[in-house]
C-alpha cells in the first residue's frame, strides 16, 4: 500500500516536472573506472557550503549589523538565550576553515589530474570563481563580531585598496563607506556576506554542478581498464562516508572547543596588534617583502598575476595530454608555489609578535581610565616592548612576573629603580636596565602604579615624583594611603561620590547612551541577557556596583559581562543611578 502511494506520488511529480527522471539519470550515470575517495572532495565542498548557508541564516536571525549592537548580538548568541546558538556559531566558524581547506584540495586534485582540459575549461573557470567567492566570504565575515581583532584586521585589510593607482583613495572610501571603518563598513560587509556573495555562490554552484554532471568526471590521469560503475550506490556511499567523517570532526570541535566572544571593538585602542586568520597568513607574511612604494606590487600585481594564471590555466596548459610527464612545467610551478605559500604561512605563525597571540592587546588597560601622566606611561610601556616579557590580564609574555597587581605592592620610586637598575633589587635578575629619560621613567612608573587588580587601575597616585612615594603625612590621609607601597585594597578603592540629583540624572543618561539596556531591563524595558536591575540598589552598594561595572569577573569568574572602562565621574554617576533602583520602576 505504502509503495503504491509512493510510486503514484513520484509519477505525479515526474509527469509535471520531470525531476524524478532527471534524478534517476544522474544517479545511474556511469563513473569512470578507478574513481575513489579523492573524488569525493567536490561533493564535500558542496555540503560544507550548504551547511555554511544554513548556519549563517540561523545566526543572521539573531544578529544586528550596527556598531552598537553587533558585538552584543554575538554575546547574546553565545549566552544560551538562542537555542543551540553557541553550537551553530562554532559550526559556522570551523566550517569556514574546512571550506577553505577542502576547496583548495579539490582544485589541486583537478589541477594535478589535468581535469581542467577540454571540454571542462568552463567548469574549471567557474571553480576558480567559487574560490574567489569563498575568499570574499572569509574577508567580509571577519568584521561581523565587531571586536578589536575584527575591527583592526579589517582596518589593515581595507587599507590595501588605497595602493591601487589613481583610484586608490576613492576605492578605499567606497569599501569602507567613509575614511575609517565604521557603521557603513559593517553594513556593507554584512550585506556582501549575507546577500551578494550567497547569491553569487548559488548561481556559480548551480552552473558548476550542471557542467560537472554534463561532462562527467574526468577520472584518473591514466585510464583504468574495466566498466564504469554508476554514481549510485558505490561513489554515493564514498561521498557519504567522507562527509560523515568531516562533519563529525567539525561538530566535535564545536562541542569540545566552542568559539568564544571578545569585548566590543575600541577604535581608540591603537595599541592592538591584529593578526589575520590562518588562511590569510601567507599573504600577510608576503607583504613584508614589499615595503613602502613596493606595497602595490605585493597587494595587486603578484596576486593579480597568480589569479589570472589560475583562471586561464586551460589555455596556458594547452597540451591536450593529461600525462604528468607532459605537464612538467605546470606541475613544477604549482608545487613550487605550494611550497612558498606553506612556507610563508609557517614563517608568519612563527614570527608573529611574542605575547600577543592572534591579535591580543599590547597593554590591556584602555587609556580612557588613566590620568594624562599614566597615559604617557602606557605609551612608554608599549614602545619599550615590556609586554614581550610581562603580562597584564593574562596577555603578554611570561619571561618576567605578571604586573596585574604590581601597583598595590610597589611604590613609584621602587618601580623607577627597578626599570633603570633592576640588579639593585635582585643581583641575579636577567632583566636588562632601561635607559629612559626622567620624564618617560616617571610616566612609566606612574602607569605601573595604577595596576592594582587584574590590570584594573586604582586611584591616581598622590604624586608623580620619587619623593612622593615616601609619605610625609600620616597614613590616615587619602594621599598617603594611595601612594603607600603597602596600600590595602580598601585604601586603593576609588572614593565614592555622593548620589546627588545631578549625579543620578547623569547616570540615568549614561545608562541609555551606553546601551546598558541591550542586556539589562528596568521596568520590563530592555534586554534579557543580563539580570533585571529594578531592585539592584536594594541589595548592592555604590562601591559594589562600580566594581561590577569595571571588573564583573571579580564577583563572578564565569560572568559573560565584559568590563567597561569609564571616566571616574561617569562611573560614579552610573553607580549612583543604579543604587536608586530599589523597587519596580
Amino acid at each position: 500500500m505504502l509503495k503504491q502511494l509512493t510510486d503514484r506520488t513520484l509519477d505525479w511529480i515526474d509527469d509535471r516536472s520531470g525531476f524524478v527522471t532527471i534524478a534517476k539519470e544522474q544517479l545511474t550515470k556511469p563513473m569512470p573506472p578507478g574513481v575513489g575517495y579523492i573524488f569525493s572532495l567536490g561533493f564535500l565542498t558542496t555540503m560544507l557550503l550548504m551547511v555554511q548557508i544554513a548556519t549563517g541564516i540561523a545566526l543572521a536571525l539573531n544578529y544586528a549589523p550596527t556598531p552598537d549592537h553587533a558585538n552584543q548580538s554575538i554575546h547574546y548568541i553565545n549566552s544560551g538565550s538562542v537555542v543551540f546558538g553557541l553550537f551553530l556559531r562554532s559550526v559556522h566558524f570551523y566550517c569556514a576553515s574546512a571550506v577553505v581547506i577542502v576547496i583548495v584540495l579539490h582544485m589541486l586534485r583537478v589541477l594535478f589530474y589535468g581535469a581542467y582540459k577540454r571540454p571542462r575549461e568552463i567548469t574549471w573557470m567557474l571553480g576558480v570563481m567559487l574560490l574567489f567567492v569563498t575568499i570574499g566570504f572569509a574577508f567580509t565575515g571577519y568584521l561581523l563580531p565587531w571586536d578589536n581583532k575584527a575591527y583592526w584586521a579589517t582596518t589593515v585589510g581595507t587599507e590595501f585598496a588605497k595602493t591601487v593607482p589613481f583610484i586608490g583613495p576613492w576605492l578605499l572610501r567606497a569599501v569602507r563607506g567613509g575614511s575609517a571603518v565604521g557603521a557603513l563598513t559593517l553594513m556593507r560587509f554584512y550585506t556582501a556576506h549575507t546577500v551578494i556573495l550567497p547569491a553569487a555562490l548559488v548561481f556559480l554552484m548551480v552552473l558548476h554542478i550542471y557542467l560537472v554532471r554534463k561532462h562527467g568526471s574526468a577520472g584518473p590521469v591514466r585510464p583504468v581498464k574495466g566498466v564504469g560503475e554508476p554514481f549510485y550506490p558505490d561513489q554515493a556511499y564514498r561521498d557519504l562516508i567522507v562527509g560523515v567523517v568531516v562533519f563529525a570532526v567539525i561538530f566535535g570541535l564545536a562541542l569540545i572547543k566552542p568559539v568564544g566572544v571578545h569585548p566590543v571593538a575600541d577604535p581608540t585602542n591603537t595599541h592592538f596588534v591584529p593578526v589575520p586568520e590562518w588562511y590569510f597568513l601567507p599573504m600577510y607574511e608576503a607583504l613584508k617583502f614589499f615595503p613602502g612604494n613596493l606595497e602595490f606590487v605585493g597587494v595587486m600585481i603578484v596576486p593579480g598575476i597568480l589569479a589570472l594564471a589560475l583562471f586561464f590555466l586551460p589555455w596556458i596548459d594547452s597540451n591536450p595530454s593529461r600525462e604528468p610527464a607532459r605537464r612538467k612545467a605546470v606541475l613544477s610551478a604549482t608545487t613550487a608555489l605550494l611550497v612558498v605559500v606553506i612556507g610563508l604561512g609557517v614563517l608568519a605563525y612563527l614570527t608573529k609578535p611574542k605575547g600577543f597571540g592572534a591579535g591580543k592587546v599590547v597593554a590591556v588597560k584602555s587609556s580612557a581610565s588613566l590620568t594624562p601622566l599614566q597615559q604617557a606611561g602606557l605609551k612608554v610601556y608599549n614602545a619599550q616592548g615590556c609586554s614581550g616579557c610581562h603580562s597584564i590580564g593574562g596577555q603578554g609574555g611570561n619571561m618576567g612576573p605578571a604586573l596585574d597587581n604590581v601597583g598595590a605592592t610597589k611604590s613609584i620610586s621602587w618601580l623607577e629603580a627597578q626599570v633603570s637598575n633592576p640588579k639593585s633589587h635582585n643581583p641575579a635578575t636577567s632583566m636588562p636596565p632601561f635607559q629612559l629619560s626622567q620624564t618617560d621613567l616617571t610616566a612609566l612608573a606612574n602607569y605601573l602604579s595604577s595596576l592594582k587588580s587584574g590590570g584594573a587601575a586604582g586611584p591616581a597616585p598622590a604624586a608623580s615624583s620619587p619623593a612622593a612615594a615616601a609619605p610625609s603625612t600620616p597614613p590616615s590621609s587619602t594621599a598617603a594611603a594611595s601612594s603607600s607601597a603597602t596600600a590595602s585594597p580598601a585604601a586603593s578603592a576609588p572614593a565614592t561620590v555622593a548620589a546627588t540629583p545631578a549625579a543620578i540624572a547623569s547616570g540615568k543618561k549614561l545608562f541609555a547612551t551606553d546601551n546598558c539596556s541591550g542586556c539589562h531591563a528596568i521596568g520590563g524595558q530592555g534586554g534579557s541577557m543580563g539580570p533585571a536591575l529594578d531592585s539592584v540598589g536594594a541589595t548592592r552598594s555604590v562601591a559594589w556596583l562600580e566594581s561590577q561595572i569595571t571588573n564583573p569577573k571579580g564577583h563572578n569568574p564565569s560572568s559573560m559581562m565584559p568590563p567597561f572602562t569609564l571616566p571616574q565621574k561617569d562611573l560614579n554617576d552610573l553607580a549612583a543611578y543604579l543604587s536608586t533602583l530599589k523597587g519596580k520602576s
